[in-house]
């Protein structure tokens, strides 16, 4: 398995939940950690974090619904590691409910952060990964991509948009060799499912399990190429 050590990632949404943990286990396997994110306290506090545990890591303030911060989030990258050699596009937000009580400005800001924002941060990066010929961008989506619920069907497209954008992106760069991997995360305990009784999280996938599974990707040789992976409580419902 490939050795991660002194490699580069930037990790969107790193702030709480399944961006964090992964942040969290890329630094523990000797990776600079480049962590984005709005909330900035949250941000510093995982910086620290990781350098109390011997890693290294860059916070960098980042709302991935703009083009100019993606862009300037790549810069401070590169300028602090000089290479990119990982994206994890995981910041995202879940609004869902029954539609005629939804609020459109809500929904609004979902669809920028779901999808544009993977787009922008992964428009930022290509340059200096084709630069190279090398590279793995790993888009966090969800199951609802691949399987819908009653009360979700907005989230649901945001998130079929990234399915779909993932498909695409991969044939497009397989040229240049880079790979490009998307996870789909069954129910997950993480502050995103706040309203959702401790009682029933506890039987949700571990956010931690899913940072494991970014790890397996990562480890494995450039010349294999995972397309997919979807990890799930066995509990839950297929």
């Amino acid at each position: 398995m490939v050795n991660l050590k002194g490699k580069t990632a930037i990790v969107t949404g790193a702030s709480q939940g399944i961006g964090r943990e992964i942040s969290l286990a890329l630094s523990k396997h000797g990776m600079n950690v480049v962590v984005a994110a709005r909330n900035d306290d949250k941000l510093r506090a995982l910086e620290n974090e990781i350098a109390s545990a011997g890693g290294t890591s860059l916070a960098v303030k980042t709302d991935v619904r703009f083009v100019t911060e993606c862009k300037s989030l790549v810069k401070q990258a590169l300028d602090c590691y000089g290479q990119i050699d990982v994206l994890i596009n995981n910041a995202a937000l879940r609004a869902v409910g029954p539609i005629e009580m939804s609020d459109p400005e809500e929904i609004t800001e979902m669809v920028k952060v779901n999808v544009l924002g993977v787009y922008y941060c992964t428009y930022a990066v290509l340059p200096a990964m084709k630069d190279r010929s090398n590279g793995h961008i790993i888009n966090i989506c969800s199951e609802v991509a691949l399987k819908s619920f009653p009360l979700g069907p907005m989230y649901a497209a945001t998130k079929c948009a990234v399915r779909g954008f993932s498909e695409g992106l991969l044939f497009q760069l397989q040229r240049w060799g880079i790979r490009v991997t998307t996870v789909y995360p069954g129910l997950t305990d993480t502050p995103m499912v706040a309203q959702v009784t401790p009682e029933e999280r506890k039987k949700f996938l571990r956010a931690e399990y899913v940072a494991d599974a970014v790890i397996h990707v990562l480890q494995y040789p450039e010349d294999v190429s995972i397309k997919e992976i979807a990890i799930r409580s066995s509990w839950q419902e297929a």
